[in-house]
């Protein structure tokens, strides 16, 4: 049962495959920084990296069948055909979680969780965090999903990895800017124009691919 006092955040995700990558990790830095800060870190997904990451770590964890991920033709043919029956084992499995534990908070990284569990977190006035880490392209921008996933987006926090994930969200899936929260990403260029010039010529690594969504092709 919950401890009182100890707020409980919820992480969710319902990849398209497992896979260990950049997401994955930032998702148990954010989780052992929670920890530390005196929070209760609860794992709810079909991850299997992240369900045997967080198992390993000392946290919660909750296995849950809710699909996969809705970014192929198939996998959104099959969310048409078997939404009622993902629904409602994914909120079955949240409603018995409601019942053990005073949730805080949850912190939604797939598209089938931000659609399927987020009007009952909202129900509930459990306030409800997107993160999109995944580039924007036509697994959201032509999915007929969309439009749910608009309606929704004005009663939650969205972390967009990039300015270029800002501009689709807010030019192509008509999200609110006040729904938006900022956070750099990549390489400031405004910082680094206005720090003291150098004489000595310096050098700057990077651990990414040179894309657009890791934000440093301005570089």
């Amino acid at each position: 049962m919950h401890r009182e006092g100890k707020p409980i955040i919820v992480m969710t995700r319902f990849p398209y495959e497992s896979s260990w990558g950049g997401e994955e990790s930032h998702t148990l830095t954010l989780a052992q920084y929670f920890s530390r800060r005196g929070y209760e870190l609860v794992f709810f997904g079909s991850c299997e990296v992240l369900l045997e990451k967080f198992k390993a770590m000392g946290f919660q964890t909750r296995r849950v069948w809710g699909g996969r991920m809705i970014v192929t033709p198939w996998e959104l043919v099959k969310s048409f055909l078997l939404f009622p029956l993902i629904r409602w084992n994914m909120r079955r499995h949240f409603r018995s979680l409601l019942k053990e534990r005073d949730i805080s908070a949850l912190y939604c990284l797939s598209l089938n969780e931000k659609l399927f569990l987020t009007p009952l977190a909202i129900a509930h006035r459990i306030p409800v965090t997107w993160v999109e880490h995944q580039e924007i392209r036509n697994w959201l921008l032509r999915n007929p999903w969309r439009r749910l996933f608009r309606r929704l987006s004005s009663q939650v926090r969205i972390i967009p990895i990039s300015q270029k994930n800002k501009k689709l969200l807010l030019e192509k899936i008509l999200v609110r800017e006040s729904s938006i929260v900022d956070i750099l990403h990549g390489i400031d260029l405004k910082a680094l124009q206005s720090g003291e010039e150098q004489k000595e010529k310096g050098l700057i690594l990077a651990s990414n691919r040179f894309i657009p969504k890791k934000g440093l092709m301005d570089f």
